[in-house]
Parts: C-alpha cells; sequence; structure tokens
C-alpha cells in the first residue's frame, strides 16, 4: 500500500483527500439522479449532505493561504496542491447540487388543456355554440378554465 511508505503526515493527508473525495462523489451521486428523475427527495438528500460534508471538512480553506515559511517546504506544495484539486471538486459538486436546487420545489402537473377544452365544451353547448359563432375565442375559453382551475 502507498500509504505504508508515506510519513505519518502525509498518510494522514491523503487519507482527508480520500475522504473528501469519497463524500463529494456519493454527494454527487445522490445529486445526479435528483437532476435526472427529478426526485425531490434525493435532492434534499443531495443538500443535507453537502452541508454535513462543510460542516465535518470546512473545504473552503483548501484554497487558504500558507504562511510564507511553509511554501518552502515541497510536501506543503504537493498537499496545498492537491488539496485546492479537492476545493475545485468541492465547487463544481456544490454548484452542481445548488443548480438542481429547483428540483426541490413542487413540480407544476402538466395540464392538456385541449382535453379540458374539448371536456368544456361538451358540458357547456351555449359556450360551443359561441366559439363556433366566433363571439368568444378558444384562447379566453382555456384562461376561463384556467381560472376557474387556480380557485
Amino acid at each position: 500500500m502507498l500509504l505504508a511508505i508515506a510519513g505519518l503526515a502525509e498518510a494522514a493527508m491523503a487519507m482527508v483527500r480520500l475522504m473528501m473525495g469519497t463524500g463529494l462523489l456519493v454527494i454527487g451521486l445522490f445529486a445526479l439522479p435528483a437532476m435526472l428523475k427529478r426526485s425531490r427527495e434525493l435532492a434534499i438528500t443531495a443538500i443535507v449532505l453537502l452541508a454535513a460534508f462543510c460542516i465535518v471538512f470546512q473545504p473552503w480553506y483548501c484554497f487558504a493561504p500558507f504562511d510564507a515559511e511553509d511554501y518552502g517546504d515541497s510536501d506543503t506544495e504537493y498537499h496545498a496542491a492537491r488539496f485546492r484539486h479537492v476545493g475545485v471538486c468541492w465547487v463544481a459538486v456544490s454548484s452542481f447540487v445548488a443548480w438542481r436546487h429547483p428540483a426541490v420545489a413542487p413540480r407544476q402537473p402538466v395540464v392538456d388543456w385541449d382535453a379540458k377544452y374539448a371536456a368544456h365544451l361538451k358540458k357547456n353547448p351555449s359556450v360551443a355554440q359561441a366559439v363556433k359563432d366566433g363571439r368568444i375565442s378558444k384562447e379566453r375559453v382555456i384562461a376561463g378554465i384556467r381560472a376557474h382551475l387556480e380557485k
């Protein structure tokens, strides 16, 4: 195993990066089906997981600068670059989860207005005659049906 030959600090840094990467992968695996299936439950789960991830790992520190004397250390530069990659992945996953946030909102039902229009004309022959005579337009009848349904 590669971690066995590294020092304790390097192994710890690698484990933290591995845990952060795994956490981001899990969050992404919840966010992607939330987008594809428009699943409210999966979207909320992805948001909660992202919040927990941020509380535990505080990934914004991946972009924090070090003290001036630490930049001479090659190990620090190596790990800083790797943590910056993890930080970029965090920004990407966070953006994706935030972009999918509208999936949390309830879906608007798809209404077949032509079918509602035809049913309304069958129930109301006087309206059907007015449309046939040109006194009322189809759009105005559909607007009336819409207004009635919104009550």
